[in-house]
């Protein structure tokens, strides 16, 4: 919506051919961004649509858009690039499974959650003939990791603020209707992922343990830990620090080694 297939295809081709074997795709319906802009998120089918007709043109192929032939990338010699649909709901998490070679689902960390994730790609991925195994599972979390626990803990809140009006299933999250009135009326778009937001002094501690990775180096790496053991490939941590590139620093010193 805010770039055309054709283009996305377009660049990502010369990253690629800059960097082979490096890059990856990632696609998503559309959130805060859209917000901005006055915009509707994508369905799921028109995902689909979206992804099918980039693999196409990457592949070196014509490719089909909203029912207009696209015609393949001239000087482009056709390669397969993974390419990573954003999910959060049931039905996007299907749409991943059926056509995507990994889902990015930034669902939380705790157990159920993330079972949640994986049954839902399978079903995707079974009702569209794939090995569900071939989808690659990678989870994205709000962090920060410190011995000063308190701190950390607090910093991550703006990111559970996010996850409050995320398309989770209530069953699995807890919150109850009156909870998402609430921060959906103090949720601010100036205040996406700012640990200084107003909204993110909604969130109570406990939920802190379901939704992200704040604390301890040995904390995270226990939640790391889990995360690998139920099938999950990948994390990408989405620093709710000042700096990303400290948090960086302080995961590869504290935290990698103590996952061996």
């Amino acid at each position: 919506v805010t770039r055309h297939p054709t283009v996305t295809a377009r660049a990502i081709s010369t990253l690629d051919e800059t960097w082979p074997g490096r890059i990856l795709l990632g696609l998503g319906a559309g959130d805060t961004s859209f917000k901005h802009l006055g915009l509707r998120p994508l369905k799921p089918e028109e995902c689909e649509e979206a992804v099918h007709c980039l693999r196409s043109l990457l592949a070196g192929e014509d490719g089909m858009f909203r029912g207009q032939n696209m015609p393949k990338l001239e000087h482009y010699e056709g390669r397969r690039l993974p390419i990573y649909l954003a999910a959060n709901g049931p039905r996007m998490l299907r749409s991943a499974g059926r056509c995507a070679d990994g889902v990015i689902a930034s669902v939380g960390v705790a157990p159920d959650l993330i079972q949640y994730t994986l049954d839902s790609v399978r079903e995707g991925a079974e009702s569209a003939g794939r090995d569900p195994a071939d989808v690659v599972i990678s989870i994205t979390v709000g962090c920060d990791i410190s011995e000063d626990r308190a701190a950390a803990r607090e910093n991550v809140k703006t990111y559970v603020a996010r996850r409050v009006l995320a398309p989770l299933p209530s069953r699995l999250t807890g919150f109850t209707k009156q909870e998402k009135e609430e921060f959906r009326k103090a949720y601010t778009l100036s205040g996406h992922l700012q640990t200084d937001a107003p909204h993110a002094r909604l969130v109570r501690d406990e939920w802190i343990d379901r939704f992200a990775l704040g604390g301890t180096a040995e904390e995270c790496a226990e939640k790391l830990r889990m995360l690998a053991d139920m099938g999950v490939n990948e994390v990408m941590l989405l620093p709710t620090t000042a700096s990303a590139a400290s948090l960086a620093r302080t995961f590869a010193e504290t935290v990698r080694p103590k996952l061996g």
